[in-house]
């Protein structure tokens, strides 16, 4: 060993100074005075000292004594995850942890006497918690607690408490708007066993915590808010903390599997009465969309929320469907039964009436889907006033050379033209009359100009003539009817949720 070199040795400061020496090795006698000058505020940590720092903390401690006359505990939910939301049974799920701040000072301690440690751990069974219940949980209504966590305890005694825990709450959901529906729902925090005057609770920072959040794939977290609360139990006050969520559902999916369905559903029913009663298909065709619609039911009901507190438009609008195509099956088997009958022509005021008055609407209104020729009332074939089911097709009629649209006449070269058994009106050689009119047409003999002949015209009015008649009310009174309620019902379904 060089005069003028000193081996360090352990400095009374403390014992890591003795490591930190032992590592640097030879160094001058004045470097080690600085280096110990300076070691005191480099925060240590040893077995023992932290062991009699517990012991002391401990030792006239008290668990189940509160630290003071009246505890303020603020605490905040750190949201990571939500689990679910159960529109059937009202549950609303969420992943995260609590975090609970409050002062002890009785866990106090100067750091300078314990190698200036600033935090400490202990378990719940050693000090002192708030009895903090969730009232509204679905699984129990024990008190947060996690064992297996400990609190964090600094020098001043802010405990710091993060116990984790899966949160499921009862929430009462609005279903009106599904699957474009908003739902609110909270956690509610109350103070157990500690009135208001020992125990206040209080929302710490922003209440909910996003930070760890992660996206859900059926919800979107539109907001989140808290709110502090009392409550009256007998003759005590309680405290309460409200940490609100609102989520709005994604519909993409249910708008593909289970509204796109239903209107295209409901809208082939329109076309049974387009089938004309010959063909043989208009009853099979009915019940197929029916049947159709049922199974589509059951696929799409245990999705569907079946809560009584609230009505599903969906619901309404799919029992609407239901009802109407249950209808057109009905008059489907009326219209065709209507259009068969053999017994003479109809002597009844009403098929008459009903008959001659659509005759007039369709001609006064233009509707060019369904332009109303008039039969030229000095032709004598008395059974030529029929679209289909002519029971004479053997017997001629001429068709005049006008069609008025909106009280205009539009002159048409129709004149002299002559049908036969083997030039009837469906034919495509016959005035080629399907491709001007897409949907069942028909040609009554009203002549508004001639009043003096509509009785007679009258007596020409078959049941095939009335059959024809309630195929076109009912078309279009079925078109207009689900084009409306299902524009209502989209408008009222997007918008209001």
């Amino acid at each position: 060993m060089k005069t003028g070199d000193t081996k360090i040795g352990t400095p009374q400061q403390s014992p890591q100074f003795a490591w930190l020496v032992t590592s640097i090795g030879y160094v001058p006698v004045p470097v080690i005075e600085v280096l110990a000058s300076l070691w005191p505020i480099i925060p240590g940590f040893t077995v023992e000292t932290e062991t009699k720092l517990r012991l002391d903390l401990l030792s006239n401690y008290a668990a189940e004594v509160r630290p003071n006359h009246r505890m303020d505990v603020r605490m905040s939910f750190q949201l990571t995850a939500i689990s679910g939301v159960d529109l059937k049974d009202q549950v609303f799920s969420v992943a995260g942890w609590w975090s609970m701040y409050w002062s002890d000072p009785r866990l106090s301690w100067h750091r300078k006497y314990y190698d200036d440690i600033p935090v400490v751990q202990f378990y719940r069974d050693k000090i002192w918690t708030p009895t903090v219940v969730v009232d509204n949980s679905v699984n129990d209504l024990s008190a947060i607690n996690a064992d297996n966590i400990p609190l964090r305890v600094n020098e001043s005694g802010l405990v710091t408490w993060n116990p984790p825990g899966l949160i499921s709450v009862s929430c009462e959901m609005d279903k009106t708007h599904f699957p474009f529906d908003t739902q609110i729902c909270a956690i509610e925090a109350t103070s157990f066993g500690y009135t208001i005057q020992e125990l206040d609770l209080y929302d710490h920072d922003d209440g909910i915590n996003l930070r760890y959040f992660k996206g859900h794939g059926e919800w979107t977290l539109l907001s989140t808010w808290h709110e502090r609360n009392t409550y009256i139990e007998g003759a005590n006050e309680y405290s309460r903390v409200y940490f609100y969520f609102k989520v709005k559902r994604k519909p993409l999916s249910y708008g593909l599997n289970h509204i796109l369905p239903v209107l295209a559903t409901a809208f082939l029913t329109v076309f049974v009465f387009a089938l004309p009663p010959d063909s043989g298909e208009r009853i099979s065709y009915t019940l197929t969309v029916l049947l159709s619609f049922m199974v589509m039911l059951t696929l799409i009901a245990d999705d569907l929320p079946t809560t009584a507190s609230h009505t599903s438009l969906l619901e309404l609008y799919i029992a609407v469907v239901f009802i109407m195509e249950s209808l057109a099956v009905v008059l489907s088997i009326y219209v065709v039964s209507i259009h068969h009958r053999q017994d003479g022509r109809p002597t009844s005021g009403l098929a008459l009436r009903l008959t001659t008055w659509y005759g007039r609407i369709s001609r006064a209104r233009g509707f060019k889907v369904c332009c109303s020729l008039r039969v030229d009332p000095k032709d004598d074939s008395s059974d030529s006033n029929i679209l289909y089911g002519v029971q004479n097709r053997d017997k001629l009629f001429s068709v005049s050379n006008s069609c008025k649209f909106n009280n205009d006449t539009t002159n048409v070269d129709y004149s002299d033209v002559r049908t036969t058994r083997d030039s009837h009106p469906y034919r495509k050689s016959s005035l080629n009359w399907r491709h001007a009119l897409p949907v069942p047409t028909l040609h009554l003999p009203v002549d508004v100009q001639h009043q003096d002949q509509e009785s007679s015209l009258e007596d020409e009015v078959t049941w095939q003539t009335v059959a024809t008649v309630l195929d076109c009310l009912l078309l279009r009174i079925f078109t207009v009817f689900l084009a409306v309620s299902s524009a209502v019902f989209i408008t009222l379904l997007t918008t209001g949720g």
